[in-house]
């Protein structure tokens, strides 16, 4: 890391070869730039950094500050502390972070577009009328969760679609009946 502590009174020599001035202020002298810069890193024709503010920057590469501000703190954006009241950012670095940020973004979105396309939840399409294990679990008077067992171990015919269980509402109803003569016999 450059000290960036000042030599002299007037001016300071970075290791990257730009002189900082620097301003006394109340007999200690202060960096008016906190970082210097080589000219062919800095990618500005004067070899100085151009600071905007983050809204700004948000502005310029199109997400909200929120979004800078957490690229600040990563440390995927040079910002200059304490510099005003509003917080600032290099220029050049908010706008290398959109770019990568860009690129990030339409990556994620070619690897959803290649992904096939998950199996349909709803159910057959066979003229039948199905009925999902939460509405099979009021009309048996027992849990959906139960249902789902049922349905798992095959002592319910169903289908299984995605994540979702279907039965057959004839199904449904013959189970109905045989739970509702179980539970009659068993009373007698």
């Amino acid at each position: 890391m450059t000290d960036l502590r000042p030599r002299d009174s007037r001016q300071t020599r970075c290791s990257a070869a730009i002189a900082c001035r620097c301003r006394h202020l109340s007999g200690t002298s202060q960096l008016t730039s906190l970082r210097c810069f080589n000219l062919k890193q800095a990618g500005h024709p004067s070899g100085m950094t151009e600071w905007v503010t983050q809204a700004r920057a948000a502005d310029l590469v199109r997400c909200s500050v929120k979004a800078v501000e957490y690229a600040v703190a990563q440390g995927a954006i040079r910002h200059r502390p304490h510099h005003g009241p509003q917080p600032t950012v290099a220029l050049d670095s908010a706008l290398a972070w959109g770019k990568a940020r860009e690129h990030a973004r339409a990556a994620v979105a070619a690897r959803r577009e290649a992904q096939p396309e998950p199996e349909p939840m709803d159910p057959p399409e066979d003229g039948d009328v199905w009925l999902d294990v939460a509405t099979v679990g009021v009309l048996l008077g027992c849990s959906a969760q139960y249902v789902g067992r049922l349905a798992k171990e095959g002592r319910v015919p169903a289908v299984r679609r995605g994540r979702r269980w279907w039965i057959r509402r004839r199904h449904a109803e013959q189970a109905a009946a045989a739970r509702a003569f179980t539970f009659r016999r068993n009373a007698v």
